[in-house]
């Protein structure tokens, strides 16, 4: 049994972009379809409209509880501890990475910028000027309670060809869902790359006019990517004198994913 809670701030100064709430009434306005912690939108009080409540003070669906089966097996073929066949199946649930949550942080109105020009004798502006810019948002979550898990299984055949001396043929499988992705959900559709490659057109981004996002990139983070993994794993393993082992092993596998393999931040 598993309960598995997503990052917050402890200020519940964060935001995160949800597509689902655009208002096209609110045009460019930077608070335009974010979603922030419930009773805690701060737009109105920078003159911004737009802004939703979230579901909660970490900004996405969690479900209370997670139930993670496990079954192992073991039978002693003939009766002798010569030779044995195992087998196992589970499923486990992986704890989220940090990182999608730091990114709403960033959001606005809770990071903004201001930029001048001056010589160094003087600190008179020369270009620019003091007033904050708040930006645009970078960063959203989807807005679904699925956690990234993995069935894994396996099912082995022990044989003890001389004294201490076994050998081991094994099939492991393990299968990948719900895992964790990141996309650019304002990244130029690819009939328009040539063209925007050879004007920087921003109006060819599909989120250009809303919340400032214009010719910006959003990451948002989502659970519909999925793995398998098939190997067969082999060993021969034979100990003797006092503690001393030999061991010689070979694995064939195959693995296959539509996200990163090491990192979820590959596209």
């Amino acid at each position: 049994f598993t309960h598995f809670t997503a990052p917050y701030a402890a200020n519940d100064a964060m935001a995160s972009f949800d597509p689902g709430t655009i208002n096209p009434a609110f045009g460019d306005s930077p608070c335009n379809g974010l979603l922030f912690v419930p009773g805690n939108n701060p737009c109105s009080q920078f003159g911004f409209a737009g802004g939703t409540d979230g579901p909660n003070r970490s900004l996405r669906p969690m479900k209370a509880g997670l139930i993670a089966p496990r079954l192992g097996v073991a039978w002693d073929v003939f009766g002798t501890g010569k030779t044995a066949i195992r087998g196992g199946l589970g499923l486990f649930y992986a704890r989220e990475r940090l990182s999608m949550g730091l990114g709403l942080g960033t959001n606005p109105p809770f990071s903004g910028n201001a930029s001048v020009d001056r010589t160094l004798d003087s600190n008179r502006v020369v270009a620019g000027n003091t007033g904050l810019s708040f930006g645009a948002p970078g960063s959203g979550l989807e807005q679904s309670d699925a956690n990234p898990h993995n069935w894994q299984w396996n099912l082995s055949v022990q044989h003890e060809l001389l004294r201490n001396t076994v050998l081991e043929v094994a099939y492991v499988g393990n299968k990948g869902g719900d895992l964790l992705g990141v996309t650019n959900i304002n990244e130029v559709a690819p009939q328009n790359r040539v063209a925007y490659a050879r004007t920087g057109d921003g109006s060819l981004r599909p989120l250009n006019g809303v919340a400032g996002i214009g010719d910006g990139n959003i990451a948002f983070w989502t659970h519909d990517r999925r793995s398998i993994y098939h190997g067969l794993q082999t060993a021969l393993v034979s100990r003797f004198g006092h503690g001393s082992l030999a061991s010689l092993s070979y694995t064939w596998s195959k693995s296959l994913a539509n996200t990163g393999m090491a990192n979820a931040d590959a596209g």
